[in-house]
């Protein structure tokens, strides 16, 4: 398989963070709703094509970053 770079999903709409996923052929891990707060593996980390990326999202706008 092709090794891939994690996108930085952190801020972004939920919706948003899984289509970036599946169009850089990785596979999302969703818990919450709302935007991202925490992802695993981190932003620029070396995976594999198909790898799994859990995502940590929750409804509130604390401590959210600017739109990128």
């Amino acid at each position: 398989p092709n090794t891939l770079i994690t996108p930085d999903l952190e801020g972004r709409a939920l919706a948003e963070a899984v289509e970036t996923l599946i169009t850089s052929k990785l596979s999302p891990q969703v818990r919450g709703t709302g935007v991202v707060r925490a992802q695993e593996p981190p932003a620029g980390a070396l995976v594999t094509e198909g790898a799994t990326v859990r995502l940590l999202c929750s409804l509130s706008s604390e401590g959210v970053n600017a739109p990128r």
